[in-house]
C-alpha cells in the first residue's frame, strides 16, 4: 500500500483531539497519534505523542484502521495510567522505570 493510500485511510479516521501522523519505516510504515495535553510531570501544555505502531507495506484497509483504533486506545490508557492516583500517588503510571517495577515484584513475591 502506498503512503497516499495510507493518508487517505488515516485522514478518514477521528477520534476527539487525536491527530495521526505516518511515518516510513523502511518498506514498512508506522502511525502514532499525537494531541495537546498538559504534562503531567510538568505541567506545560505540551504536544504530545504516542510510541509508534507498525502498519506493514502490504497491510488491508481494515489492518489500517484497526491500527488506528489501537493507537488510540492504547493513548487513552496510558493518559488514564498516568492521571489515576490513590491517595495523590499515581499508582499506575506508565512512566516508572522497568528495573524499578522489576524489585517491586521481586519484593511483593518475597512476603
Amino acid at each position: 500500500m502506498s503512503r497516499e493510500r495510507l493518508q487517505e485511510i488515516l485522514d478518514r479516521v477521528a477520534c476527539l483531539d487525536r491527530q495521526f501522523v505516518l511515518h516510513q519505516e523502511g518498506e514498512n510504515f508506522t502511525v502514532c497519534v499525537t494531541y495537546w495535553e498538559n504534562d503531567v510531570d510538568t505541567g506545560f501544555h505540551e504536544k504530545q505523542e504516542s510510541r509508534r505502531w507498525i502498519i506493514k507495506h502490504n497491510a488491508c484497509e481494515t489492518e489500517v484502521v484497526d491500527t488506528a483504533f489501537a493507537c488510540v486506545m492504547r493513548s487513552y490508557d496510558h493518559v488514564v495510567q498516568e492521571h489515576f492516583t490513590y491517595d495523590g500517588h499515581r499508582v499506575f503510571s506508565p512512566h516508572f522505570d522497568l528495573k524499578q517495577r522489576i524489585e517491586m515484584a521481586a519484593a511483593h513475591a518475597a512476603r
